[in-house]
């Protein structure tokens, strides 16, 4: 059995504010432009987010309901 460390780095954003954050579309989309060449040479990129109020308001799901799950 051969083992391998990998590097795991875990981003929250959280906005729990009633309006829109300007600077938070920038970020992310910055974040997604970068973490494709830190993870290519494993081969292996997972996104994950949390819905925030929008989502709740229009589907119900529960209030940071993992993108994973079901609402």
């Amino acid at each position: 059995m051969e083992f391998r460390p990998q590097l795991v780095v875990t981003f929250w954003v959280v906005n729990d504010l009633r309006k829109p954050q300007a600077w938070l579309p920038t970020f992310v989309e910055s974040l997604l432009q970068e973490l494709p060449r830190v993870q290519a040479q494993r081969g292996r990129l997972v996104l994950m987010w949390m819905n925030g109020l929008a989502e709740v308001q229009e589907f119900g799901c529960g209030l940071m309901q993992p993108s994973w799950s079901l609402c």
